[in-house]
């Protein structure tokens, strides 16, 4: 992502956090796409027992209006407000301590023993490391080296 869109999601988090806790969400992961030619502000929403579409309907309503008067987005863009899915991404470090025990699919930006790609159990996360109990060995992969995430629930 480039830094004006880093600088952009980082200004819409800050806006949008007072809005979530008064409605008591969470966002999961904010990001500004472009797909088949159009640009797309995509925010996905959690809470505990589960987002509904009226949570994300009410949400959207609201953060339109704030995103209107608050942020000018440059060109023309769509708010897609959604819940995360039941394959959701695993986004802060919160998130690799709430979903111990899960299985979860990771991948890190450089190989480490000559793989990329894990799929394993979810220990959690200590001193910034997340631990994934693989099928032979437990791994202990460093927050930093994290390229994404996601549980793997299908």
């Amino acid at each position: 992502m480039h830094t004006e869109n880093k600088t952009l999601i980082h200004r819409i988090h800050d806006l949008a956090q007072p809005l979530l806790e008064s409605q008591g969400l969470e966002l999961v992961l904010a990001d500004l796409v472009t797909e088949d030619g159009r640009r797309i502000l995509r925010l996905l929403l959690d809470k505990p027992g589960g987002i509904t579409l009226d949570d994300c309907a009410r949400f959207a309503k609201e953060f339109g209006y704030l995103l209107d008067i608050h942020i000018n987005i440059p060109g023309q863009y769509t708010l897609e407000v959604s819940s995360p899915g039941i394959n959701r991404p695993l986004v802060q470090p919160r998130d690799f301590e709430r979903f111990a025990g899960e299985t979860i699919r990771l991948r890190t930006h450089t190989a480490r023993d000559g793989q990329r790609n894990f799929r394993g159990e979810l220990l959690g996360i200590t001193e910034d490391q997340v631990n994934i109990k693989l099928a032979e060995k437990t791994v202990a992969i460093p927050y930093g080296e994290i390229h994404s995430a996601r549980l793997c629930r299908d």
